[in-house]
């Protein structure tokens, strides 16, 4: 689509703590993949995880969502964006984003009471790669890209 987000990606890599996982904090279902893979031959090699070790107990729930905080999640950008004043609407489908003069403004959707609009200085849509290009749509992005797969 013509945006050049390699400076962007270039910071998350520099501030999401990603390093190769330790024999320290893998458990014991992926301890016994390895020596199992090892054992037949093939080569394995650690996993890159965004996990504070020092955190880690190895309980192998970092799928359901860590209780130590040892596992770096999407949500940390949020409680950030929260504590520096950031409005987060739950139980909301957002189904356009508001535009004037080419300038994000707001949004419009539905919650479980009614149709609502939203208004703000910044607009950050992140609905997943299923949901955010119906978004951009449905917002009359004059972008014909929007929407189609790449590459």
């Amino acid at each position: 689509m013509g945006i050049d987000l390699s400076q962007e990606f270039k910071e998350a890599e520099n501030e999401i703590p990603i390093r190769l996982s330790t024999k320290e904090i893998q458990a014991s279902g992926s301890r016994a993949i390895y020596e199992a893979a090892l054992s037949l031959g093939y080569q394995m090699e650690a996993m890159p995880k965004a996990i504070d070790q020092q955190k880690c107990i190895k309980c192998g729930l970092c799928i359901n969502g860590c209780k130590q905080g040892a596992k770096w999640t999407a949500k940390n950008y949020l409680n950030q964006a929260v504590k520096q004043g950031a409005v987060v609407r739950y139980d909301s489908r957002v189904e356009e984003v508001l535009i004037d003069q080419g300038q994000a403004y707001g949004v419009r959707g539905v919650n479980a009471e009614d149709e609502f609009e939203y208004e703000a200085d910044k607009v950050i849509l992140a609905a997943g790669g299923l949901g955010t290009p119906v978004i951009l749509q449905n917002s009359k992005i004059n972008n014909t890209d929007v929407g189609k797969k790449a590459g």
